[in-house]
């Protein structure tokens, strides 16, 4: 049985100017008992963390005088980030059952120890889109660009025998992701007893591996 326990405080504002601007904000922070070291304290580890996050969408076919053509366009963006805990009983030794010697049970120690300083993961997103319908909503197009970082990973690397442990358990590196999505959908026709439209979506994603932690860099 894995017991571990996290407490949260999430705030959120919502503004809206004449309905055509809209904002969003949050503010979230936890604390997770999964990032608390008992060697160190309560008061010296890195157990709660915030991330904030922020949206807006401007309905522009509300405010400017288009063309006949365009019958609906917004623009949106946003900023989020989300934070990760680390595995329950980063810290510490654990004791895994093994098959019992004769009538006398059997228990190996963990192989891997923590940073002392470790600390939660986290993920920054920025976000662009548009959304523009035209020709009496005959031709619907949704268009969105992104960015997503994750840092501070939490990952096990290894570590000299000589040590005593096999791997450590420590925050490093940094993956990119960048994309785009497209969504088109036309409707043909519409009755009261017969529809006919068609969707394309087109998607792309690229993942790079931005920065690694010193000791895969080194080669150690």
């Amino acid at each position: 049985k894995t017991n571990a326990e996290i407490a949260s405080v999430f705030g959120l504002v919502t503004l809206d100017y004449k309905n055509w601007a809209y904002l969003d904000l949050t503010y979230r922070n936890d604390w997770t008992s999964t990032l608390v070291n008992p060697l160190v304290g309560i008061e010296n580890s890195n157990f709660s963390f915030g991330y904030p996050s922020a949206s807006t969408s401007v309905i522009l076919s509300e405010v400017l005088n288009l063309n006949e053509k365009i019958n609906f366009l917004k623009v949106r963006a946003s900023f989020a980030e989300v934070g990760n805990g680390a595995p329950a009983y980063s810290f510490g030794n654990t004791y895994t059952p093994q098959a019992a010697y004769g009538n006398t049970p059997v228990f190996t120690a963990g192989s891997t120890i923590s940073d002392p300083d470790l600390k939660n993961e986290r993920t920054r997103a920025t976000e662009f889109g548009v959304d523009v319908r035209l020709l009496d909503n005959k031709i619907n197009l949704d268009m969105t660009v992104y960015q997503m970082n994750s840092f501070d990973q939490i990952i096990s690397l290894p570590v000299a025998k000589s040590s005593g442990y096999d791997y450590t358990l420590t925050n490093g590196g940094e993956i990119s992701n960048k994309g785009i999505e497209i969504a088109a959908r036309i409707n043909w026709t519409e009755t009261e007893d017969f529809s006919w439209n068609t969707q394309f979506n087109y998607g792309r994603n690229r993942a790079v591996v931005e920065s690694l932690p010193e000791v895969i860099q080194s080669g150690k």
